[in-house]
This record gives structure tokens, sequence and C-alpha cells, in this order.
């Protein structure tokens, strides 16, 4: 017996697939069904869209209904920045971080869905 081995055999190796894999592709699953969602929802907008609407203030500025686009582009890239990111950084980081920051990015993708989605809904 190796002096150590009992040591290696009780430490888990932080592995970014297996810990935080579905997290991670289950923000891009949402960014792509936003996408998605806003492609076909493109084809039924009316001309412009209250896409900074609040509840506050119910007179908002209209925008083209091409700006419906930019809340999946905005989480596609967020979400591929911090894949990236993730990757870079999973030997530097505690593993808490990593689970941190990837729940971080599933929260706000999570959030720019249901805006599109409530933003679909009021101009239906």
């Amino acid at each position: 017996m190796k002096l150590g081995s009992t040591s290696q055999r009780h430490q888990k190796p932080f592995n970014l697939e297996a810990d935080l894999f579905w997290p991670i592709a289950f923000a891009f699953f949402l960014s792509l069904t936003m996408l998605l969602v806003a492609f076909i929802y493109l084809i039924k907008a009316q001309p412009e869209l209250p896409i900074l609407y609040t509840f506050d203030s119910t007179r908002g500025p209209l925008m083209k209904k091409w700006w419906l686009l930019l809340l999946p582009a905005i989480t596609l890239l967020f979400n591929s920045i911090n894949l990236v990111l993730m990757i870079e950084l999973k030997n530097r980081l505690e593993h808490l971080l990593l689970s941190l920051f990837v729940k971080a990015n599933l929260l706000i993708t999570s959030i720019m869905f249901i805006a599109l989605l409530r933003i679909i809904y009021i101009t239906w």
C-alpha cells in the first residue's frame, strides 16, 4: 500500500461536466427556447411592441418588433461567456463559487425568459 493512497481515495475530484452540467444545459435550453419563441412570435406580432413596458409606467415607448430578439440574443451571449469563464476558471475557483456562478446564470436566464413571455402575453 502506498503512502497517501487512502487520502486520494476519499477526495472527490471536481468535474465540471458531472457536477454543473445540468444547470448550464438548462440555461442554454432556455436561451434557445427563447430564440425559437421570439422568431415564431415575430410572424404574428404587431409592428411595434412595448419592450420596455413596466407596471409603474404603462406608457412606455414602443419599439420595432425586431427588438424582441434582443432578449434571446443577450441570454445566448451571456450563457456563452459564462460557459467559457467556467471552463477557464474551474481549476482556480472553489466548487461552491462555481456552483453559485452557474446558478446565478440560470436565474438570470430564467428572468429573461419570463420577461419575454410577459411581453408576448401583454401584446397577444
